[in-house]
């Protein structure tokens, strides 16, 4: 209940007060994704190199513990 990254473990917490969440392992459900990044960036390679500078700009973020939070008042 405490330290939860991302838009996905941030939708999971809001969601459990309206009822049970359940993790689908089932490999017949795929998420589907649009290509808009790849469009804007113009070519996969390119997509893939500006994500890479971008991690290798912030390694050392990787490191830091994050500030303790409350899962059920934080908004970010």
């Amino acid at each position: 209940m405490t330290n939860v990254r991302g838009e996905d473990g941030r939708l999971t917490f809001d969601l459990m007060p309206m009822g049970k969440v359940v993790q689908v392992k089932d490999r017949d459900a795929r998420v589907w994704t649009g290509t808009r990044t790849l469009d804007k960036d113009g070519s996969f390679f390119k997509m893939v190199s500006i994500r890479i500078v971008k991690e290798i700009k912030r390694i050392f973020e990787y490191f830091k513990p994050l500030a303790p939070h409350d899962t059920k008042t934080s908004k970010s």
